[in-house]
């Protein structure tokens, strides 16, 4: 039992290290993409190829392609050589560390998203009046939803977000509800809408997983931040969509639902499981400068024939040369089969002579010539 436990273990290991170098490799290509298209291309794009990252973790670290971008690189069999042999840690350490990590980090997002739950949709919470029902409808129509998402308002919200991940449903705060105007109530529920038109809750369920699977590699938490970011970024794209180009008046609306949320506490407070207007405060001068570029024309919401498939183009390019990252390595190229009746002359006896030694060595009674 002990034997088959260490085995799972070195073969844990082995795929574990194996696809984490991988991934470190695809995301310093994605990174570089990102940093030299995100002036040209818009963030669909670019989190199609962040989310390339997260879906590398479940490809085998064994597949490979004639195509890939392994083949340019000499050492790139280090890619795939199991780690133990490179002077890792012992396998059933390593084994344990990773379980003990999976269970503390999933613990604790569980425990902040049902500790969320409870505070934004407990006692506190209530189904939004009738006349914010019907800007709820007129959203979703504008967004193309065959039917609104449910909405919640709720007392201890520091700012709209989407909450959960297979029904997710909108919360927004009561002071947000009873202060703001209708504008601005449209301009909140268009851009939460969108994230559920995006199935953004889903794409985030997805990166939680594999950041709690992987919570050792830095590369799975920088790219599920910038799929958040770009995912903000989306949404307000289709909310200038929605309101025609015009984003003046959107952009006063996220600097106004901006200013009670610039306490610390406000973000400190975030929990996995919700999609809010705001992640980060870091990201809201970008969302208002690219929202201006999209109203003067410097950047298009609808993109020509042209750019989108030079888009699906460059996307393909990096899944088929930098996902499969898997390289032969030496000394595991099949033998060639040789057989006695391919061969001739002094070769064929050379090689008769040396299966009949062969066949001594293991049985010294079997004195029989081969027979050719």
């Amino acid at each position: 039992m002990t034997g088959l436990i260490l085995d799972l273990a070195r073969s844990w290991w082995e795929w574990c290290g194996a696809v984490s170098a991988q991934t470190a490799v695809l995301f310093a290509v994605v990174a570089v993409l990102d940093r030299l298209l995100r002036p040209w291309v818009g963030p669909k794009l670019l989190s199609a190829l962040w989310l390339l990252v997260i879906v590398k973790l479940l490809v085998p670290p064994t597949l490979g392609s004639p195509l890939s971008l392994s083949n340019l690189w000499e050492d790139a069999a280090l890619l795939v050589v199991p780690l133990p042999a490179m002077g890792a840690p012992d396998g059933g350490a390593a084994l344990f560390a990773w379980l003990l990590g999976c269970v503390a980090f999933g613990a604790a997002c569980l425990w902040r998203w049902r500790g969320m739950r409870r505070e934004w949709l407990g006692e506190a919470s209530e189904p939004v009046p009738d006349a914010l029902a019907a800007s709820c409808r007129e959203a979703a129509v504008r967004l193309g939803l065959k039917r609104p998402p449910e909405v919640r308002v709720g007392r201890s919200v520091a700012g709209p977000a989407v909450v959960g991940f297979v029904r997710p449903l909108v919360v927004l705060p009561a002071r947000l509800v009873g202060t703001s105007s209708c504008e601005e109530i449209e301009h909140v529920l268009l851009h939460e809408f969108a994230h559920i038109k995006r199935r953004d809750p889903l794409l985030q369920l997805f990166g939680l997983i594999a950041q709690i699977v992987f919570w050792f590699h830095p590369c799975v938490w920088l790219a599920r931040r910038r799929l958040s970011e770009l995912a903000e970024h989306c949404c307000d794209q289709a909310v200038a969509a929605a309101l025609g180009g015009a984003t003046a008046g959107y952009r006063r609306t996220l600097l106004r639902a901006a200013r009670p949320m610039l306490a610390p506490r406000a973000f400190g407070s975030r929990a996995f499981g919700s999609l809010g207007f705001f992640r980060r405060r870091s990201q809201l001068l970008v969302r208002i400068e690219r929202l201006d570029r999209l109203e003067r024309g410097r950047v298009k919401v609808t993109r020509p024939l042209l750019r989108r498939t030079a888009a699906s183009g460059l996307c393909s390019l990096v899944l088929v040369t930098c996902v499969p990252l898997a390289q032969p390595r030496a000394g595991e190229a099949e033998p060639f089969p040789l057989s006695i009746e391919s061969l001739r002359g002094c070769l064929q006896l050379r090689y008769a002579v040396h299966a009949a030694l062969a066949r001594q060595r293991i049985d010294p009674d079997a004195n029989q010539p081969p027979n050719i």
